[in-house]
Parts: structure tokens; C-alpha cells; sequence
């Protein structure tokens, strides 16, 4: 009998190990692209991702990337990874609008997420409550985007924290964190023989904006920018230039503060006083002849934003939990089915006191 259980465990074993490496062969299969189509549907219709009327919520982690095709949806990633091999685009929104993506872990992609408005639309898109990390660009908006909001991101590792390339209008970027990349924000233009094409009116505040390694902000001859309470800590070059060097700073006029009371920015390497107690500095913060902070704070802007982090989906949630612990129940049941098949049947003799057996 001893043997028999014993030889029930080992099968069981076995069988979920065979289980759990065909599972870990199937996450590291080829990435591919998975649409949301300008219908509503899901293709290929096996993604992880389910629909309800416009909400599209992951059910399991993404290798491969994702095109957004339709408008007025929200993404939610519910926690879950989507994962690159470093040269493609995370989550696209090209032409795009009124789409929200949220709750996402997005790594390893040349872009993490990507707002296009060259082809009509990429405006009024909600990129709020991710981990974009360890891409090339984080988040860039490109081509005539304008009214995005991008706000409570965690945007650390990567080259380009957030971009703005080309002409960019009336976008905010507000209470994020955005550390440890190349550069934190770029606002990358285009000057030519007097052309000038450019990021402009974008607000820009309430961000932690910290350690970036080349520049905490790129300028490339943008305006009219608005840069207010935001905390500007030990990056390496606060302010760089883009194209053209010189003259691009030159002609980059851009807002550094809101005015008082409200005041600027906090720059870890302001020297300034503050000589009547009201939490600003008694002299501006230069950057150069067309950039300043007229109103630097004192202190680190308060409350210091904490973007919600956007945690890994436990084991024990996901699909592949569920589908384990079935195929468990299944291989102990057949082990006892094994079992019981095997069990000898026994007959008990009783034997009256004088009976002789013949």
C-alpha cells in the first residue's frame, strides 16, 4: 500500500512539473501586437484583455505590443506588466483620442507609450497611474498633439523620461515622478532658416523631477511653456538644449513660475535668501537672459506628490493560479481513482466454533 502512495506522489509531482514548465515555456514565447480595432474588438481574440462596452482591462501580462485603433476607451492594465524587446512601440495612440491608459506597468520598449496626432486626433488622451520604466522614450508625444493630460506616473530608467517633439500645445504634465532617467523632460523642437517648430503652452507642475543623470529639463528653442512647483533635485544639467546650441537657447522663452504668492519651483542648487519668512526666494532663479524663476521656493514644493504606485498582480490573482490548483485537484483525484483500482478486494471468513472446512 506504502508503495502505491508513494508512487501517487511521485506521478503528481511530475505532472505538475511538466505543468509549470509548459507554463514557463508559454510567457517566454515571440511577442506580438495586439489590436484594439476601430470596431471594438480584440485581435487576436485570445489576448488577455477583456472588454466591457469601451473599458478594456488585462486580465494576465502582455509580451508584445498594443495599437490603440479606436477612440473613447479606457485601457486599464489592473497591475499587469507589458513587457518589450527593446525596438518597439509599448502602447500606441497614434491619431488617437479620448483614450485613457492606466494602472499599467510598461517596460522595455523603444517607446512605452506613444501619442501621435500627425494623422488628425492625438488629443485629449489620459495617460495617468503607470510604471513606465527601462524604455527609450517613456512617454512622447509627437506631431501636433495637444490637450493630453499625463499625471501620477511613476517614469524612472528610462532614456527620455517624457518627450515632446515637434508641435506639441496645451498639454499638462502634473504630479508625476519622474527619476533616474538621461533626461527627465524634453522639449525637442525643430529651428530652420527661421522655421521654427516647436513645443508650446504646455503646463508643467507639481512634478518631482529628480536625479536625472544628463538634465533634469531639455529645452530646444520652445515657448510659453509654464514650469511651476515643481521640485528640480540634483540633476546633473537642469537646463539643456536640444538643437542648434546657442541659439536655441536664445530663442527658448519659456514661464518659470505662477506668480506671487503662488511662487515657481524648488531647485536644489538655489543660493538665494528668503529674508521675509514668506517661503520664496528674495532673488530670481536664472537660467539664462530669457529664463528665469522670478519666484523660486524655499523648500521642496509641499505636499510633496506621491503618484500611486501601480503594484504587480499577485500570483494568487492570476489566471494561471487557477488553472494550476485545477490541474492539481484533477492529477491527486486520478491518483485516487489509480488507487482504488488497485486495492485488492478482501473477504473476511468467519468460522463458527466447530465448523470444519471441507
Amino acid at each position: 500500500m506504502k508503495k502505491r502512495v508513494t508512487i501517487g506522489i511521485t506521478l503528481t509531482v511530475l505532472l505538475i512539473s511538466m505543468f509549470t514548465l509548459a507554463l514557463n515555456i508559454q510567457l517566454v514565447k515571440a511577442s506580438e501586437t495586439i489590436y484594439i480595432r476601430a470596431d471594438g474588438s480584440v485581435d487576436p481574440p485570445t489576448a488577455p484583455i477583456q472588454r466591457d462596452g469601451d473599458l478594456y482591462t488585462f486580465t494576465d501580462n502582455i509580451n508584445g505590443s498594443i495599437v490603440v485603433q479606436r477612440d473613447n476607451i479606457v485601457v486599464n492594465g489592473a497591475g499587469y506588466t507589458v513587457q518589450g524587446t527593446g525596438s518597439e512601440t509599448g502602447i500606441s495612440l497614434a491619431g488617437r483620442s479620448n483614450v485613457i491608459i492606466q494602472n499599467t506597468n510598461i517596460k522595455g520598449f523603444s517607446e512605452g507609450v506613444e501619442i501621435e496626432g500627425l494623422y488628425g486626433g492625438g488629443s485629449n488622451n489620459v495617460i495617468q497611474r503607470n510604471n513606465v520604466t527601462n524604455n527609450g522614450w517613456g512617454i512622447s508625444l509627437s506631431g501636433h498633439s495637444s490637450k493630453n493630460s499625463i499625471s501620477g506616473n511613476n517614469i524612472t530608467n528610462n532614456s527620455e523620461g517624457i518627450r515632446f517633439r515637434w508641435t506639441n500645445k496645451n498639454n499638462t504634465v502634473y504630479g508625476n515622478s519622474i527619476t533616474n532617467n538621461d533626461i527627465g523632460i524634453s522639449l525637442d523642437g525643430f529651428i530652420t532658416a527661421g522655421y521654427r517648430e516647436c513645443p508650446e503652452n504646455n503646463r508643467i507642475y507639481e512634478n518631482n523631477i529628480a536625479n536625472n543623470m544628463e538634465a533634469g529639463v531639455e529645452l530646444g528653442g520652445c515657448l510659453n511653456n509654464i514650469f511651476y512647483h515643481n521640485n528640480i533635485l540634483n540633476n546633473t544639467i537642469v537646463i539643456d538644449t536640444a538643437f542648434g546650441g546657442d541659439q536655441d537657447l536664445q530663442l527658448a522663452k519659456n514661464i518659470w513660475d505662477n506668480d506671487y504668492p503662488y511662487g515657481g519651483n524648488y531647485w536644489s542648487d538655489y543660493t538665494g535668501v528668503d529674508a521675509n519668512g514668506d517661503g520664496i526666494g528674495d532673488t530670481p532663479y536664472v537660467i539664462n537672459e530669457n529664463n528665469q524663476d522670478n519666484y523660486p521656493l524655499m523648500s521642496p514644493w509641499s505636499p510633496m506628490w506621491s503618484p500611486p504606485s501601480v503594484e504587480e498582480v499577485p500570483f494568487w490573482m492570476q489566471l494561471w493560479f487557477y488553472v494550476i490548483v485545477a490541474v492539481v485537484v484533477v492529477a491527486l483525484a486520478g491518483v485516487v481513482y489509480f488507487l482504488k483500482k488497485r486495492k485488492q478486494p478482501t473477504t473476511s471468513l468467519s468460522i463458527e466454533k466447530g465448523e470444519t472446512l471441507k
